[in-house]
């Protein structure tokens, strides 16, 4: 019987510069498909010659995973959107696969069209965000349409991402349902990846004294993640603990103005813009408090991997977050957009040591519903029935 063969279709392979849980969660699912029954390749839109995209796609030329690129990444929407179909077209004409998995609106949108262009057998569209196309609200009319009319089959990755597909007008016309999988961590990769330095050798990489309140964060450095909100919770945090520090790893599009708005505020002195880091994991293991000040998001798989290694977190109280903390049993929620209230979560956090490592317990508990195994399989099954010739 032969292999059934999957694209798993992404904007790049940069995470934590240009790319983020989305495209971290294809690439992780493309490494868990079982070998013996998928053939499996990843199709990045763009290459952006980071360090991170180095580091992905070493890690799945480990596993035997080929990865295309479609063409460079310039910054310019419309020739970048061209650049990216025009260049994955001949691989993914070439590979005629069973599957076209698509995350991320753009490349959602390829996928559309390589769909027609194409041998491509099914569409599978994978919703990583509650709030997609949030700064060009005419693209989520348009895909509102295209989507129910185009997919095969739409996943959501929280309970809220499906409701979501399941509200939209043409969805409910034509009786379709979105189906729930969740986002997922793979725990032997992220051991992986640990450098085996302790938390006390990561404060000296990182120049925090051992005795500081270490607070941080790891993501793109983007308006969904509401780090203006958090920079101004850390300077009420200093308040109550006047020698916290906070760091933040990853890169994005607001990079430079967060750097000059922390130099405005003279934030700079205990806030860290650390870059785009391939020792992010270890970052997080050496935090006293893990924050995600999100205004909104899918199912951040950067919480699940802070409970994997034992740091406690605090988040905002958004969909997709709230999946993943329980307020008071295996973290802290605080209210989006609300920097007073964050910064009484931390503090809070913080100060009850006891409290917060068995709030880590009950997280770290709780973790075997987001493992990569068990959402593989459960990927597995949705591809094998797609397409089964009965």
């Amino acid at each position: 019987m032969s292999r059934i063969r999957v694209v798993q279709l992404v904007a790049g392979l940069a995470i934590g510069e240009r790319n983020g849980g989305a495209e971290m969660f294809a690439l992780r699912l493309a490494g868990a498909l079982d070998p013996t029954r998928f053939d499996v390749s990843v199709c990045a839109l763009w290459r952006y010659g980071g360090l991170s995209e180095r580091f992905w796609a070493g890690e799945l030329r480990e596993r035997g995973i080929l990865v295309y690129y479609g063409g460079p990444h310039r910054n310019m929407l419309k020739t970048d959107a061209i650049v990216g179909l025009t260049g994955v077209y001949p691989y993914v004409r070439a590979i005629q696969p069973d599957i076209l998995n698509s995350h991320t609106e753009f490349a959602d949108l390829v996928a559309l069209a390589l769909r027609r262009m194409t041998a491509t057998g099914v569409l599978v569209r994978t919703g990583h965000n509650v709030l997609e196309w949030p700064f060009a609200l005419h693209w989520k009319r348009n895909t509102e349409l295209l989507y129910p009319l185009l997919c095969d089959v739409e996943v959501g990755v929280s309970r809220a991402v499906v409701e979501l597909l399941d509200e939209r007008p043409l969805a409910r016309l034509l009786g379709k349902r979105g189906g729930y999988i969740p986002n997922a961590i793979h725990p032997p990769l992220i051991d992986a990846r640990r450098s085996g330095r302790t938390a006390q050798q990561m404060r000296e990489v990182l120049g925090v004294a051992p005795d500081a309140p270490l607070f941080g964060t790891v993501g793109r450095l983007s308006d969904q993640k509401g780090l203006p909100h958090l920079f101004a919770a850390m300077a009420q945090v200093r308040e109550r603990l006047p020698t916290a520090q906070l760091v933040v790893a990853g890169n994005g599009e607001r990079a430079e103005a967060y750097a000059t708005l922390l130099r405005e505020q003279r934030q700079d002195n205990y806030i860290t813009l650390l870059g785009p880091r391939t020792d992010a994991i270890d970052i997080v293991a050496a935090l006293d408090l893990f924050v995600s000040s999100s205004l909104w998001e899918g199912l951040p798989t950067v919480i699940l991997e802070a409970m994997y290694v034992g740091t406690p977190v605090v988040a905002t109280d958004v969909a997709g977050s709230r999946d993943l903390v329980r307020d008071g049993e295996t973290g802290r929620l605080a209210p989006a957009a609300n920097p007073t209230a964050l910064a009484e979560a931390m503090v809070a956090h913080y100060s009850d040591r006891v409290v917060a490592m068995r709030m880590v317990a009950a997280a770290r508990a709780q973790l075997e519903e987001w493992t990569i195994e068990r959402v593989a399989a459960q990927y597995s099954a949705l591809y094998e029935g797609l397409t089964r010739k009965d």
